[in-house]
């Protein structure tokens, strides 16, 4: 076990913030699975291809935001990147929630995939500046922390969604939680 040695830090917001977009991109992106079938009718999508398809936009974004998401990160810093990409991802969920074409969903799935990917090797590369400043091993710690976003982002939506909301309300849930966790610890953020 190592010994925390830097007192001008506060290792407990630290490794909060290091913790906190991991969970945020976890449940943004579980969130999306249950209001893929209310999706799907509002679009008028009539084919599992196309359905298919549409899914692949959402990777598509991810591959290409992820290819320059190190450089603006180099650029900008974690904290405006995370920042940045999680409320634009928010965003982009309230869009899915909205999205009446196959055009349009196509092109919201692919800016949520891309914001996604950006936060993903922001996080990353934060929650590596964590551990060497800190000196401990928490990567896999931090990749738990996804899991249980990624298990409450569905859950939660599902809930709500049972209840009788609808999914722009499910969303902007969403969205309002995520801005409430960036204000607690995005500051933390290195």
């Amino acid at each position: 076990m190592t010994v925390f040695t830097n007192p001008g830090i506060d290792e407990t917001r630290l490794k909060n913030a290091g913790r906190m977009p991991f969970f945020v991109s976890g449940f943004l992106l579980s969130a999306w699975a249950p209001l893929v079938p209310y999706a799907k009718v509002r679009a008028g999508i009539e084919t599992e291809s196309i359905l298919g398809a549409l899914l692949l936009c959402l990777g598509m974004g991810s591959t290409v935001a992820m290819a320059i998401a190190g450089t603006v990160s180099m650029r900008l810093g974690c904290r405006r990147t995370i920042i940045i990409a999680a409320v634009g991802a928010a965003c982009a969920l309230v869009g899915l929630s909205v999205s009446s074409s196959v055009v349009g969903l196509g092109a919201v799935l692919f800016f949520f995939g891309a914001f996604l990917g950006m936060m993903d090797v922001a996080f990353n590369v934060h929650a590596v500046k964590v551990q060497e400043l800190l000196n401990q091993k928490l990567m896999s710690g931090f990749h738990s922390i996804y899991s249980v976003g990624g298990f409450l982002g569905a859950g939660v939506v599902s809930v709500l969604l049972l209840a009788g909301l609808t999914p722009v309300m499910t969303t902007f849930f969403s969205f309002v939680m995520v801005m409430a966790l960036l204000l607690k610890w995005g500051g933390g953020i290195l």
